[in-house]
């Protein structure tokens, strides 16, 4: 879409990253920089880029996911657990199954 509507290249003219917004609106505890910021990107390089400029703001940290699905998926299951409790085993069966496969590590 981009690419169609702007006449430029993915990858040659821009490059896409990805980070899904994560804070809780009204909580004045938890704020942007105080936040792990989840980031991925459509290749190595623009990573490291979006990872620096947010590492330059939030003192939390960066979390460098390795797709957009799973980007999303750390959002999708914190808002899930705002709402009411789901057990963790159960949303990792989940995404396993419909969105990308658990990463090297995963405790459960």
């Amino acid at each position: 879409m981009l690419e169609e509507s702007s006449g430029l290249k993915c990858g040659s003219d821009f490059n896409v990253a990805y980070s899904p917004e994560r804070i809780n609106p009204g909580d004045k505890q938890h704020r942007v920089e105080t936040i792990q910021k989840v980031v991925a990107a459509q290749d190595e390089r623009t990573l490291d880029v979006v990872a620096e400029v947010y590492g330059s703001v939030v003192t939390a940290g960066v979390y460098r996911a390795t797709n957009t699905k799973t980007a999303e998926a750390a959002k999708v299951i914190e808002n899930r657990q705002r709402g009411s409790p789901v057990g963790p085993r159960y949303l990792g069966g989940l995404f396993e199954r419909f969105v990308c496969p658990r990463p090297a590590g995963f405790p459960l």
